[in-house]
């Protein structure tokens, strides 16, 4: 039986957290500009700490609309954890169901598709599991806010809410 300490699960579900928010960003932009198929392209830098070890991260996402409510999220960073570092290369692509609020948008994204490309030496207890919350069959639910035409809040109940400004090209 495996046991995983509390403060881990935390931490990976703040770190998936900030991949899921990316992912709503990149929904809405899709969504904003569907007359174009340009991919978002997020340089990213995550250091958790969890007791006396710290995951680091640092990569690229690259989020491409797929179809209006489809989207796929490739993945090209390092992952250091407990001393061990991996290769991370991986592409998932998720489904979106939307529902509006007259005070704002909501995304309920959940995982349809997952390809590991041979470069990609992460576990995939880290690289799926808690980095992309896979694990949550239902999907995860998050709220999006437009503040003006080019900038959104985004967040879910258990995340902070993070600022997207969209590129109009």
């Amino acid at each position: 039986m495996l046991f995983i300490n509390k403060n881990k699960i935390i931490l990976f579900t703040l770190l998936a957290t900030l991949t899921l928010a990316i992912l709503a960003t990149g929904a809405v932009i899709a969504s904003h500009r569907k007359e174009t198929q340009l991919p978002c392209v997020a340089e990213f830098k995550v250091t958790l700490h969890m007791g006396s070890s710290a995951i680091n991260a640092r990569g690229i996402f690259i989020l491409l609309e797929d179809t209006a409510d489809r989207l796929s999220l490739s993945v090209q960073s390092s992952l250091r954890t407990d001393g061990e570092e991996y290769v991370v290369n991986r592409k998932l692509t998720y489904q979106i169901e939307q529902r509006h609020t007259p005070q704002a948008e909501m995304l309920n994204m959940r995982l349809i598709g997952s390809d590991k490309f041979w470069t990609d030496s992460a576990p995939d207890r880290l690289g799926d599991n808690f980095l992309f919350q896979t694990y949550q069959k239902k999907g995860t639910l998050y709220v999006i806010k437009h503040i003006n035409d080019d900038t959104l809040l985004i967040g879910s109940g258990y995340s902070p809410m993070f600022t997207c400004v969209i590129n109009r090209f």
